[in-house]
């Protein structure tokens, strides 16, 4: 009887994968996360989006207000988060590169600073064609390519 002996070293199993991970797609059009050299980009989904800027303004959160962000929740497609004052939620669709959010909906409390970035935030929300992650951000676009939204990564909490 003939016995067939397989006999992998340690070296030959890392360089196989080396090869494995390097032939893996750099990002998938539902958030799966970007390898890039030493880094690993946040997902699209499944991440907390800090607001850091509307259109070419930065967003400054006030002492008493929340931070604007959004987490985008692959179930259902929904998204929730805050505009700085209110609760929102709504929903998605993604398909590579395009996204649109619909049905979006807020909480209507009153609040005495940020009420301004608030409305913008979800009118900018409502013109959104597409998106990319790079590095630590996200960047929202118009179907014309101008940026509406800019979002930096957040641990879940």
């Amino acid at each position: 009887m003939n016995t067939f002996r397989l006999s992998i070293t340690t070296r030959t199993l890392a360089l196989l994968l080396i090869s494995v991970v390097e032939a893996m797609p750099a990002q998938s059009a539902w958030g799966q996360a970007m390898v890039t050299g030493s880094a690993i980009e946040p997902r699209l989904e499944n991440t907390y989006w800090k607001l850091t800027q509307l259109g070419n303004e930065p967003v400054i959160v006030g002492e008493r207000q929340r931070e604007p962000h959004l987490i985008l929740q692959p179930e259902g497609n929904r998204v929730a988060g805050s505009g700085g004052c209110n609760r929102l939620m709504g929903g998605y669709q993604l398909a590579g590169e395009r996204i649109s959010f619909s049905r979006m909906a807020m909480t209507r409390m009153a609040c005495p600073d940020g009420m301004e970035t608030e409305r913008d935030f979800v009118a900018a929300l409502e013109q959104v064609k597409t998106w990319k992650i790079s590095g630590q951000h996200l960047e929202l676009f118009n179907e014309s390519g101008k940026l509406l939204a800019r979002f930096e990564s957040r641990e879940l909490r």
